[in-house]
């Protein structure tokens, strides 16, 4: 089997574990969030494992007025078509890319943004180290900025110009809609994790015209 059959393969399976761990979550209560999900804390506690299991948990929760099921079914859904469409246009591979990129840099990255806040002010708020994070979003943020630099660079070649624009555009706006929405440390790392999902083809193999 070749590399990008397994790639693909992989992805397939990380999408179906994604929608298996919510249902029997909801179901049966397993997997706890409390012992899957990363926090600013545990991870400088050493159990960096946290960091690969939260990126199959869906947040659970109630949001901009949607209830938590709802939420649940369009984050997979969001995710889901997001990959499809990496897949499509960039190679199973690039998932993998943009996804990890996406889900353990920008995680590191806000917690390390949170250890500097914490160290100028000593006053801030020590709960939210102790809080879940949960990574399926970060992986969805970061496949929607590989979108969008895909959809840029087949505008630059000359390709669909209605598709392309209107998949810019979509990137564009859910990117920043999720990191503006939400939590301080939540927004951070959506905003985080779509930059760094369109730098890793912004700066590397990206869109490349079907023939």
């Amino acid at each position: 089997m070749s590399a990008s059959k397994i790639a693909g393969a992989l992805v397939a399976a990380y999408l179906l574990c994604v929608a298996a761990f919510e249902v029997t979550r909801h179901a049966f209560g397993y997997p706890s969030p409390r012992d899957f999900a990363a926090t600013p804390a545990a991870i400088l506690a050493g159990k960096v494992w946290l960091l690969v299991t939260s990126a199959f948990l869906v947040s659970g929760g109630a949001a901009l007025g949607l209830s938590g099921t709802v939420v649940d079914v369009l984050e997979i859904a969001g995710l889901t078509l997001a990959a499809v469409l990496v897949v499509k246009r960039l190679g199973a591979t690039a998932f993998w890319r943009a996804g990890i990129a996406g889900h353990l840099g920008g995680t590191l990255l806000a917690y390390a943004g949170l250890g500097l806040l914490w160290l100028v002010s000593r006053d801030a708020d020590h709960d939210v180290v102790h809080k879940l994070d949960y990574g399926v979003s970060a992986v969805w943020m970061a496949l929607l900025g590989a979108l969008m630099v895909s959809a840029w660079q087949a505008l630059q070649a000359g390709g669909m110009r209605l598709r392309e624009v209107l998949l810019l555009t979509v990137c564009a706006l859910t990117g920043i809609a999720s990191a503006t929405l939400f939590a301080p440390l939540v927004d951070a790392e959506h905003g985080l994790a779509f930059v760094l999902g369109a730098l890793v083809f912004a700066v590397g193999p990206g869109y490349v015209p079907s023939q």
